[in-house]
């Protein structure tokens, strides 16, 4: 009995450490990115809504890394090179949540509704 709730104990504290801290950080601005982007491709993809969420969620998460990619005071080149791989990084977890259908949509609808791009600066008025 000693053996199962120390195992009960163990199972419980991984379940804590697993949880993405980039979501336990998400602002206004970064729910509103991910709900924007969500809607553009949910008509085209046909997911259904359990999906939709988790596709939501890795949006999100991917939208907090990218502004902090744009925070960066690093040289533009070195700040594509980080948003390219980014980008890499999340078409291949979305794989853990399409399927093969969708992800090949995916890919080809990423490119126009999620471009890879740097902003440079700002206007001042």
């Amino acid at each position: 009995m000693k053996y199962i709730f120390w195992i009960a104990i163990a199972l419980c504290s991984f379940q804590a450490m697993g949880q993405d801290p980039y979501l336990q950080n998400s602002t206004q601005e970064s729910e509103y990115i991910s709900e924007e982007i969500t809607k553009q491709y949910r008509g085209k993809m046909g997911m259904p809504v359990d999906q939709t969420t988790r596709f939501m969620n890795k949006i999100e998460e991917f939208v907090l890394r990218k502004q902090k990619i744009d925070a960066m005071d690093v040289p533009v080149s070195e700040k594509l090179d980080l948003l390219q791989q980014l980008s890499d990084q999340e078409t291949a977890e979305m794989a853990n949540i399409l399927t093969r259908r969708q992800l090949r949509k995916y890919r080809r609808l990423k490119k126009k509704i999620q471009p890879v791009q740097v902003v440079v600066g700002e206007v001042e008025d």
